[in-house]
């Protein structure tokens, strides 16, 4: 089928159905969806640690001089605490909001 061959449209029908399944489901079909996501996110977590850690292993094999690592530290800290302010600030508006 065509129509099922674009990503957009399985992500599309994806969500429909979940509303859906979400709405109308049983409690076996959210009990089984509840233990489906949770393989799924344990199995990111398991995939995903070992990447973060090689990942970072392979940046800091790869600096030459401390003027590197500086720069590189300085970075990582800016990007760290602007994250974590647009978290908290997005956070703190949903509370006010809801």
């Amino acid at each position: 089928m065509l129509f099922l061959e674009s990503t957009r449209n399985q992500i599309i029908i994806a969500m429909v159905l979940g509303i859906i399944t979400g709405l109308y489901g049983t409690k076996m079909m959210h009990s089984t969806s509840d233990i489906i996501s949770e393989i799924y996110i344990k199995f990111l977590s398991l995939v995903s640690t070992p990447l973060i850690f090689l990942s970072i292993t392979s940046t800091l094999s790869k600096i030459e001089g401390f003027s590197e690592v500086k720069f590189l530290g300085k970075r990582v800290m800016f990007y760290t605490i602007m994250t974590t302010l647009i978290a908290a600030i997005s956070a703190l508006a949903l509370f006010l909001i809801i």
